[in-house]
């Protein structure tokens, strides 16, 4: 299969194609571990398509010329619109996957789901010989600049992104995403109480927004 690139380091796959025992199913793709926000780019060029599930979450669909299709799940941001024609490379969202956050579906830590369906079925991406894709950022780098971690006056802290908001109950208290140290989003930064839940207001409108705009 031509113009097909990994997302990230094979090195990072947290658990591969085939039969899974805890599933008691198979796992028709492959789960890279990725700290909630890394850079998704799109491992191959075609046309979007995006959707949400109960299972999956937010994910993106890369329709090829060919009728092949790579998917991304469990992202925590769209970077791209139905429709949209990308090349690889482009980007396409941030991962996610951190229990309870926004486009996580019933995933329990962050990570991405990659999976390609070839010839109409999903087979094993390993199989097809997929390009190393240097270009990726690594995985369980730092978080990227649009998602941090804030504190107001009355102790709430919460993590906000452009679409994510994910309240927990401490600096300490790293449940609320699958154990990614807050670390990987700076600091705390403080906040008035109004200024803290005016963020998450904003945040949250933009999240309502763009799911009225999928509904359509």
């Amino acid at each position: 299969m031509e113009d097909l690139y990994l997302p990230f380091d094979p090195n990072v796959v947290k658990e591969g194609f085939g039969w899974s025992d805890w599933r008691q199913g198979v796992h028709d793709g492959i789960d890279f571990r990725a700290a909630q926000g890394t850079p998704l780019y799109a491992t191959t060029s075609g046309k979007v398509k995006i959707y949400s599930s109960q299972d999956g979450g937010n994910g993106v669909d890369i329709i090829r010329p060919d009728g092949n299709v790579t998917r991304a799940w469990h992202l925590s941001r769209f970077d791209v619109t139905n429709g949209q024609q990308v090349s690889s490379g482009d980007l396409i969202g941030l991962s996610g996957g951190a229990k309870g956050t926004w486009g996580a579906g019933n995933s329990t830590g962050a990570h991405l789901h990659w999976g390609v369906k070839f010839n109409g079925a999903w087979v094993d991406p390993f199989t097809l010989d997929p390009i190393p894709f240097g270009s990726n950022p690594q995985p369980q780098s730092q978080g990227v600049e649009d998602m941090r971690v804030i504190r107001s006056e009355g102790g709430r802290v919460a993590l906000v992104g452009e679409f994510i908001v994910v309240e927990y109950t401490n600096d300490q208290d790293k449940s609320w995403n699958g154990g990614v140290n807050t670390k990987a989003f700076g600091e705390a930064k403080n906040f008035s109480n109004d200024e803290f839940q005016a963020l998450i207001d904003q945040a949250s409108e933009r999240r309502l927004s763009l799911v009225r705009e999928l509904k359509k």
